[in-house]
């Protein structure tokens, strides 16, 4: 994906979440199934994961090449970056702590939508003023896949609200698993 492509698809990814989210009642935004996290509690995972993001693309590209460095390996293409992911997660990966919602309630709905939209913008006004160039050979860590190109990068954060997206809708259509 090219720099257009991945702005407007983090937006179109996002709403749609956020568009999902705006539709649930209170029952099912706080509804959490046994071990699971709830639709609101995985919009609030979303935000805590999109702050920083959103700091780090606003760095400028020397301050990112020399806080973090550079890579020696091959970049990863979005269908490669999604099973990077998958195996990560089936090798029992995990959200670090931090990154870990409160329990979320559903007088927070409104608050967290709109400050999710705004980082999602804010994310895509960041991203777009590095070059193509830039997108492939500046890095950033992310705390289960290492080390990423922030193309890389973005494309985690696209397969990431799909990834959350579907697990609300999957506990609310499967209450009792």
């Amino acid at each position: 994906m090219n720099k257009s492509e991945i702005t407007s698809t983090l937006k179109s990814n996002y709403s749609e979440f956020i568009d999902f989210i705006n539709n649930l009642s209170k029952e099912d935004f706080e509804f959490s199934p046994s071990g699971k996290w709830s639709a609101g509690q995985q919009l609030s995972h979303l935000v805590i994961c999109s702050k920083p993001l959103v700091q780090v693309y606003s760095m400028d590209a020397s301050t990112l090449q020399q806080t973090f460095g550079s890579i020696e390996r091959p970049k990863h293409t979005y269908e490669d970056l999604i099973e990077l992911y998958k195996t990560k997660i089936n090798e029992g990966g995990k959200a670090p702590e931090k990154y870990a919602p409160q329990i979320t309630g559903f007088d927070q709905k409104v608050m967290l939508c709109s400050t999710l939209e705004k980082l999602i913008k804010d994310l895509n006004t960041a991203i777009d003023r590095f070059s193509e160039e830039e997108l492939d050979t500046l890095v950033i860590p992310h705390p289960l896949l290492g080390k990423l190109t922030l193309r890389e990068m973005s494309y985690n954060a696209i397969q990431h609200v799909k990834v959350h997206l579907q697990s609300s809708k999957n506990n609310l259509l499967h209450p009792a698993t």
